[in-house]
């Protein structure tokens, strides 16, 4: 993912920064936990467990969204179409880098746990995948 240089993270202090840590923290556990309950879920489980999942990550991400549209309040929305689910605007940028980008974790004060915490997250994410992949087929 590449870093939007252009962006300055900055945290309203201390509390709103460690906030912005267990929001992230919420949505990177919520995460966990669902990939994990997908892989080890059987039959229609798996349909429910989807289910669950996708709605968590929806709430899990909602401050997170919030805290996008304060950074960037006048979005480039795309035109309805086939480009549109192509492209992503800048608030849709943003909120990854929230999610998921090593830059607002240094800017609240999150050390290099927290940067090697994203980094285990990641490699698990593509560890699972790997499992489900070899377990397909």
């Amino acid at each position: 993912m590449r870093p939007l240089p252009d962006i300055e993270w900055v945290f309203a202090g201390p509390e709103d920064a460690a906030a912005y840590r267990r929001e992230v923290a919420r949505l990177w556990g919520g995460w966990l936990l669902g990939m994990a309950a997908l892989m080890l879920a059987a039959n229609w489980v798996v349909l429910l467990a989807g289910i669950g999942v996708l709605v968590a990550i929806v709430v899990f991400a909602r401050p997170l969204q919030a805290r996008a549209a304060t950074i960037v309040p006048d979005d480039d929305v795309p035109e309805p179409g086939i480009s549109a689910a192509l492209h992503r605007s800048r608030r849709d940028r943003v909120l990854r880098e929230l999610a998921f980008g090593e830059a607002p974790l240094r800017a609240s004060g999150g050390g290099t746990a927290w940067v090697w915490a994203r980094r285990i997250v990641v490699g698990l994410t593509f560890g699972a995948f790997a499992f489900v992949l070899y377990d397909l087929f």
